[in-house]
């Protein structure tokens, strides 16, 4: 049974989050984070609907007030359908049947109407603040927070799946965008010894070198993976741990790994999660979370899963949003590996060799992402192309990193241009992240003997 984390305070005795405007008691939200949390009350999970309409208003706060307008049944609900068919215009999805899409638009509007008569507290009065922020221990990350991953923006556009309306982070929220190629590691809750210790170490040789954990918070290779990043973290390493969790951050579980969130809080990781204070994870929800454990990873590493396992639904997510997947292999003998297997026989991941691709895959020197984004650096989005050139075995040569940097550019960043490539090249060459040789780019590891007197930059 799951506990929430009020519960645990006998347990839960990490020092409270830094002051923030978003979560420490007696500041208020502001209006945008107010009426995206309570739209996301009312929508209880991902909603595409939900970002059609706000997308056919300029803000969340206007949707809002749209949603709780008196329900006039004749002028509200056909107004809110119009502006959800121009959100959709805008988003470039095309209506194919105006009938069944206004019989879906009408059945979504009236189920939201319901959860707004559930709802606890006025949305934009101090008792909403205080509950929807657990009384301040909790930060709402929005997407004009300095601390909202942009990669999520990928889910409405790779994936035809909406991003979340807002993120509720028990933790360190910087740990969100502090990391430049974050590594999903995932696979079986039943896990047998030995891929216990093979997620372990993979998470711990990642973090090692910089990167974050992204992984679900459940038993078995979940908990390996978050405990490999503690340990390294706890050694010095730069790398942090973020647990992705399907219900309310009040309903945290499973229990017996309560000692495991708390270290994740304690040492510069976090506990996240998209829906609300008070919702139940039901096992629908779990598939819907992996979708954020794919969005948020770089590449997606599943160390141990059986046939059925919910890391293949993971590994599928990270498919089709394009990030690289891994899966390591085992024995065909055992049950426990043949949903690995099955990955690697129809080139749904890559093969993971050896613990040592963990240092191939993940260089030890990389940029990390900080809030302030002063810099223009496109330092993810170079790295990333080099990487898939290299998987390709094409040369990642100027013309090659032009057109697989633009690929993977973030919805809403502007096209690269070879000039800026090419400063932006030589600001990574400089620094001792990537170097150039005959023609080609490459990252810059750790077998590299010019990389030793480099500076450690994440």
């Amino acid at each position: 049974m799951n506990e929430p984390i009020s519960a645990m305070s006998s347990t839960f005795s990490a020092p409270a989050p830094a002051p923030s405007a978003t979560c420490r008691p007696g500041l208020r939200l502001d209006e945008e984070t107010t009426a995206r949390s309570a739209l996301a009350f009312c929508s209880d999970g991902a909603d595409m609907i939900m970002h059609m309409l706000l997308a056919g208003f300029e803000c969340a706060a206007d949707a809002w007030a749209a949603l709780t307008h008196p329900h006039d049944t004749k002028g509200t609900e056909p107004a809110l359908c119009e502006r959800i068919v121009t959100g959709m215009a805008r988003t470039g999805r095309p209506v194919r049947d105006p009938d069944k899409t206004r019989a879906a638009c009408l059945e979504a509007i009236r189920r939201w109407r319901e959860r707004v008569e559930t709802i606890p507290h006025m949305p934009g009065s101090r008792d909403w603040d205080d509950w929807v922020t657990h009384h301040g221990d909790w930060h709402v990350v929005c997407s004009h927070s300095p601390w909202w991953p942009g990669q999520l923006n990928d889910l409405p556009i790779r994936s035809d799946w909406a991003q979340p309306l807002c993120l509720w982070v028990c933790g360190d929220p910087e740990t969100l965008v502090r990391c430049s190629f974050p590594l999903g590691v995932v696979g079986s809750r039943a896990v047998t010894d030995e891929g216990r210790v093979i997620a372990h170490d993979v998470a711990h040789r990642a973090a090692e070198q910089g990167h974050n954990i992204i992984s679900g918070g459940a038993m078995g290779t979940d908990a390996a993976a978050h405990w490999g990043a503690i340990e390294a973290k706890l050694s010095g390493a730069q790398g942090s741990t973020i647990a992705f969790f399907a219900g309310g951050l009040d309903h945290v579980g499973p229990s017996v790994n309560r000692r495991l969130f708390q270290a994740i809080r304690s040492n510069n990781g976090a506990l996240v999660s998209e829906m609300c204070r008070g919702t139940v994870p039901e096992p629908r929800r779990f598939l819907l979370r992996n979708r954020l454990i794919a969005a948020m990873s770089s590449a997606v590493i599943v160390t141990q899963a059986r046939l059925r396992s919910g890391a293949l639904n993971t590994a599928q997510w990270a498919n089709e949003m394009g990030r690289e997947v891994y899966a390591v292999p085992g024995s065909i003998t055992q049950p426990d590996w043949t949903g690995c297997n099955r990955l690697i026989a129809t080139s749904k991941a890559m093969l993971f060799a050896s613990l040592a691709e963990a240092s191939s895959l993940c260089s030890d020197i990389h940029v990390a992402s900080s809030p302030p984004s002063g810099s223009t650096l496109p330092s993810r989005r170079i790295l990333t192309a080099i990487r898939r050139c290299r998987r390709r075995h094409e040369d990642a040569s100027m013309e090659n990193l032009l057109i697989m940097v633009n690929t993977v550019r973030e919805p809403g960043e502007e096209p690269l241009e070879a000039s800026a490539l090419m400063s932006a090249l030589a600001q990574l060459q400089e620094a001792g992240v990537v170097r150039y040789a005959r023609g080609t780019y490459a990252i810059a590891h750790a077998n590299n003997s010019s990389r030793t007197t480099q500076p450690r930059l994440c």
